[in-house]
């Protein structure tokens, strides 16, 4: 049957089952079909259900099984049990089959109830391998039942052709049951044979064990028999370890070779299968097996009656009830009912439930039932199971609380440490749900407030709550004139900033600040202020000028470092401009040469800030707004930088270093300009020779750490 049949004639017989509610699982799943199709070697059951967390967590493991073992005929069909919140939903693997069992009617005639996981392992003979086992001990099974898969070697009676031993290789093999060994091993295993029949012990006529799985090393032997004009292939199957007849069969061979081939496999194979498939339960089959005589080509024929009771010896009679296991019985319930249940025992006993678990057929030992839900406090019992009794276990699950931390001001940082290493870092107001017992610990801070801390307890069933009001800060204002001066504030918390005159700090932590405001041209001042929560500081600033000429380029008279705040002053000297052969980032022009710089000058210490250019420009014109008025200004042409320039110029009351058009002046201007290629370099290279002067993360933003957005001037570590 194509493997399409297969699939469709399994979720048939599947469904059957359902609708059928039959008693035996046989009648509805079909095994005895399903394992008689060619290729099939190994059938598995699987029960699961989306709430059975060890059902779940093996698809993988089945899906790996599949993947592995289907080429040797391994086929998988899953019925999902009890399970009305999964409703059959698509698992991500895909099995040969597949059924939905909502209300559990095969999963009760399975034996199987509500304990999951559970699991059904078939060999083609209709033996049950593995019964409501778990995916690990069906694996091992087929990895074990694989190694020892039973292995033919055919050998050829006298008389028979090799087209006949070649029909009968072919006919096996189209079956996929048994495995013809290679032409290598058959040296060997037929040494093997050969001095297993000079055994005393080896007997031809010996009738192996019926119903057993086929050995792992047989002989196959093709015999050719005429009686008259009729001619017969048939077929003796032996056990190479034991010597014993496991099984033989005959066919007429009336004309093609093939036919009388394919016949005589056909009716080995059906002879090696039970008469009744192994089901859950019993180890035995379901039905008593008589021993047939094998079947002989020529001899004597024998027919008569029974021999009477009492003939030949006679003997007592027995009666009596057969033996049964030695088990126990566990009862575990959960409430809510929606609980799932999870049971633990010896032998790495393990199985899942939904509300309840029932197994009447488990060993004696300690048993420990777990159960959960979301929400709920988990519950835990351990239970000693007893042979012959029945035990029970009621696990009540408590209902989980909360815990809610509310106030002021909103988005102030909140962290919450609990039990069980609870950890949570959430933005004011913040909700735990679903809160263990016990006490937790809340820190609250936001810039600019006074932190606070607070602990509370959690109680299962009820909500703790936490009233949070944070000291609220500041504002500081600095106001005055000249529009545009450098101000620079430190204050409490290590706070720093630089902005241009005039400044607004909202949210000022409460203490005390000290203000400093230069400028190029003016005397700078310095003032202190304290802020106080809830309360405006202002400053009023009115610089006077000092006097002298402002900073630009080199010549002429310049204010002294201490007027010329946020810029650096560059000393004459010499460098060698350019990059070497070889070093990262080089461009092809870059022909080292020394250089001599004859005049100081001084230069910015930072980019322009957006801050910076509104103030003196009247306009922003950056793209990212969004970073503040501390960084770097950006969209600027040359033109509007050289405007800039001559505009801080005028300001200072300086020549402007740059004509109508933008034609510079010269080297000699007292103004401000842009620094030309060689300063520029001089001033960056710093006295060093690489081809940067630190670790690129900690002196640059670029385009693998910004985040491909610009930052506040002066956060990377200055060159030399």
């Amino acid at each position: 049957m194509p493997r399409t049949a297969f699939f469709a004639a399994a979720a048939l017989n599947l469904a059957a089952l359902l609708c059928a509610g039959a008693a035996h699982a046989s009648d509805g799943l079909d095994i005895p079909v399903l394992l008689a199709e060619r290729g099939t070697r190994l059938l598995v059951v699987e029960f699961y259900a989306t709430w059975c967390k060890p059902c779940m967590a093996a698809m993988p493991v089945w899906q790996k099984l599949k993947e592995t073992y289907a080429s040797q005929g391994l086929r998988i069909a899953v019925v999902n049990t009890q399970d009305a919140e999964g409703r059959c939903r698509a698992l991500p693997f895909s099995p040969d089959a597949s059924l939905c069992d909502l209300e559990g009617t095969v999963a009760h005639a399975m034996g199987v109830g509500g304990a999951l996981p559970a699991a059904f392992l078939w060999s083609w003979q209709g033996n049950l391998l593995v019964q409501k086992g778990h995916v690990d001990a069906v694996e091992r099974e087929i990895e074990r039942y694989l190694r020892s898969a039973p292995r033919v070697l055919l050998q050829r009676g006298p008389g028979v052709p090799d087209m006949a031993v070649a029909a009968v290789r072919t006919a096996l093999g189209s079956d996929g049951k048994v495995l013809v060994v290679a032409s290598a091993d058959e040296q060997r295993l037929l040494d093997k044979a050969k001095r297993a029949q000079q055994d005393p012990r080896y007997d031809e006529k010996a009738q192996c064990q019926l119903g057993a799985e086929l050995p792992p090393n047989a002989v196959l032997r093709v015999h050719r028999v005429s009686a008259g004009k009729a001619n017969h292939l048939n077929l003796e199957l032996q056990d190479l370890e034991s010597g014993c007849l496991v099984q033989s069969s005959s066919a007429d061979w009336k004309g093609e070779v093939e036919t009388a081939a394919s016949e005589a496999v056909a009716k080995l194979l059906r002879k090696l299968r039970r008469d009744r498939v192994q089901m859950p339960g019993s180890a035995a089959p379901a039905v008593a097996l008589p021993t047939p005589e094998p079947e002989r080509a020529t001899g004597p024929r024998v027919s008569g009656g029974a021999v009477a009771a009492g003939a030949a010896g006679g003997g007592p009679k027995v009666g009596g009830g057969e033996i049964s296991a030695a088990v126990g019985q566990l009862v575990v319930t959960a409430q809510p009912k929606d609980a799932v249940i999870v049971v633990t025992g010896p032998k790495n006993f393990r199985a899942t439930a939904r509300g309840k678990f029932d197994d009447d057929k488990l060993a004696p030992g300690s048993y420990t039932a777990e159960a959960t839900l979301a929400g709920h406090e988990s519950a835990r019992q351990t239970v000693e199971v007893e042979v012959d009794e029945v035990k029970t276990a009621k696990l009540a699950l408590a209902r989980l609380g909360a815990l809610e931390v509310v106030g002021t001001p909103a988005g102030a940082k909140v962290e919450i440490r609990g039990p069980e290493g609870f950890s949570a870092t959430q933005g004011l107001p913040v909700t735990v749900s679903d809160a263990v017992k016990g006490a937790y610990t809340i820190a609250v801070s936001r810039a600019g407030y006074e932190p606070e801390s607070y602990t509370a307890t959690v109680e299962n069933g009820a909500t703790a709550k936490v009233a949070v009001a944070l000291k609220p800060p500041g504002t500081l204002v600095v106001e005055g004139t000249p529009a545009g001066a450098q101000v620079d504030i430190v204050g409490p918390g290590g706070f720093s900033v630089t902005r241009g005159l005039p400044v607004t700090v909202e949210g000022a932590a409460r203490g005390k600040y000290v203000v400093k405001v230069s400028r190029p041209g003016y005397a700078a001042v310095q003032y202190e202020a304290e802020v106080k929560g809830g309360a405006t500081a202002t400053v009023a600033v009115k610089l006077e000028k000092a006097g002298v000429a402002g900073a630009g380029g080199g010549g002429g008279a310049v204010a002294g470092a201490g007027d010329m705040q946020g810029y650096v002053r560059i000393s004459p000297g010499a460098f060698v401009m350019g990059s070497p052969e070889g070093e990262e980032g080089r461009d092809s022009d870059e022909t080292q040469h020394k250089v001599t710089i004859t005049r100081g000058y001084w230069l910015k210490a930072t980019e322009v800030t957006q801050g910076e250019w509104q103030l003196v420009m009247g306009g922003n014109p950056s793209y990212f707004k969004a970073c503040g008025a501390n960084c770097p200004v950006e969209q600027v042409a040359w033109h509007d930088a050289v405007a800039f320039c001559n505009k801080l110029s005028a300001a200072a009351g300086l020549p402007a270093c740059y004509r109508s058009g933008g034609e510079f002046v010269g080297l000699h201007c007292t103004g401000y300009r842009l620094p030309t290629e060689a300063e520029w370099e001089y001033a960056a290279r710093a006295g060093t020779t690489g081809a940067r002067y630190g670790n690129l993360d900690g002196v640059a933003w670029y385009d693998g750490n910004s985040g491909n957005r610009t930052h506040i001037v002066g956060g990377k570590r200055p060159n030399p």
